[in-house]
């Protein structure tokens, strides 16, 4: 049964390739709410880098409007978080996992050790989702760091729907696959993976995250830490 056998080398390289080109292990959402000391929707206002005295790192300070909190508090209407990386002189110091901001952006943040860690949120990159226009219904709706849509919270985890918001700002359905759907004699086909044509809206999630907040807000793990406060680019530490 050579043919067979070339069949799975066959099938299993594709099912890595497609893992590597696009899956990213989707981090726990019920760790990301126990752990967070903050969980709130935002609007960036702005970003600033800052060098270290000696010049070979920098670090980015980003405001925002807090727009509405779902688990813990703020000291001010407004929070600056400190991200590891930054802009020095002509030359750009980026950290691995560290997320990009911009002015105007409005995000879903988890909060976890601002002023303290490099990257201050819970999960790392997947700690930061974005609220973006829909580009055909102009309804806001909640995507990840690659830009793939959320479209729920199930089993602890967000889920994606199968399509993506490109660089472009323009909706992407999923590639065509492949997939075994008969081991007796590995009958392989091609097809498109099936996406839904709906996507569900920033509000839907957004409910389903308090629904989950208030549901571990007794558990043992749920941390409760007082009002979070914005880090000052005036005291910006050394890299050591």
């Amino acid at each position: 049964m050579r043919w067979k056998s070339r069949l799975w080398s066959a099938l299993l390289l594709v099912a890595a390739l497609q893992l590597n080109a696009s899956s990213v292990i989707p981090t726990d959402v019920v760790r990301q709410v126990d752990e967070a000391d903050l969980i709130f929707v935002g609007t960036v206002t702005e970003t600033k880098s800052v060098p270290t005295k000696d010049g070979t790192f920098a670090w980015t300070y980003v405001t925002l409007s807090v727009d509405e909190t779902l688990k813990g508090s703020t000291s001010a209407p407004t929070l600056t978080l400190r991200m590891a990386g930054g802009q020095v002189g002509n030359r750009v110091v980026e950290v691995a996992g560290g997320p990009a901001f911009q002015e105007g952006g409005r995000h879903l943040l988890f909060i976890l050790g601002n002023d303290r860690n490099g990257i201050p949120l819970s999960g790392g990159p997947q700690g930061k989702l974005n609220l973006v226009s829909h580009p055909v219904t102009q309804e806001e709706i909640v995507v990840d760091e690659v830009g793939r849509v959320i479209d729920g919270i199930r089993d602890g985890r967000f889920t994606r729907n199968g399509m993506k918001i490109d660089a472009n700002g323009e909706l992407q359905k999923p590639q065509a696959v492949a997939q075994v759907i008969s081991e007796e004699g590995v009958k392989i086909t091609l097809h498109q993976a099936e996406a839904k044509d709906e996507t569900a809206p920033a509000s839907q999630i957004l409910a389903e995250l308090r629904e989950l907040i208030q549901e571990r807000a007794f558990a043992k793990d749920f941390r409760r830490t007082a009002a979070v406060e914005s880090a000052s680019p005036e005291n910006v530490p050394s890299i050591q």
